[in-house]
């Protein structure tokens, strides 16, 4: 099936990024340690090492969402959420989905406005380091992109099984009714 195929494709490049943007965390940490390092051994802290990890940071968390999604790791709260049926929980994804992509669409629209004004401008950070700071927006904008395409998926996910009764995707959902046939 074409649309199964098409949220199989979102899923595996959203993990695949998501994986990939967990290593970034490594690098913060070796930059925090060399800052403190430098800092407490020759009393030479660096001017770039609190922006840069700033910079990773942001990457880590907008490459990191989407994946997140996926894995149904955002904060919700287990303790109402638990008790819906698969119906329910299928008419709240629908809905978080929905409220997901008009946010990440209005995020996509200002990110790449800014992105593009601040690589016409050749924008720095106001800082000593004075880093450009388009690649932090081109970071939001390709992390909004991947948020909405995985969004979609869990939209497409809610209303299939809103339609069907049964998830399109039995490794990830398994629903009583699927255990009662087993």
């Amino acid at each position: 099936m074409a649309i199964n195929s098409f949220i199989n494709a979102i899923d595996r490049f959203n993990t695949w990024i998501g994986k990939a943007a967990s290593f970034i965390v490594y690098i913060m940490t070796g930059i925090l340690c060399f800052e403190l390092f430098s800092r407490g051994i020759f009393n030479s802290p660096t001017v770039w090492a609190h922006e840069l990890t700033g910079y990773f940071f942001g990457a880590y968390f907008m490459l990191g969402g989407a994946y997140t999604l996926l894995e149904d790791g955002h904060v919700k709260v287990d303790i109402i959420s638990s008790r819906f049926s698969e119906r329910t929980k299928s008419i709240v994804d629908v809905i978080t989905s929905l409220l997901i992509l008009m946010f990440h669409f209005i995020l996509l629209w200002f990110s790449t406005s800014l992105m593009i004004t601040q690589i016409k401008r050749n924008e720095v950070s106001q800082t000593i380091f004075a880093p450009p700071v388009f690649p932090l927006s081109m970071v939001i904008v390709i992390g909004s992109i991947m948020f909405i395409f995985q969004a979609i998926a869990k939209l497409i996910r809610g209303s299939i099984f809103l339609i069907r009764g049964k998830y399109i995707d039995p490794q990830k959902h398994t629903t009583s009714k699927d255990i009662e046939a087993v």
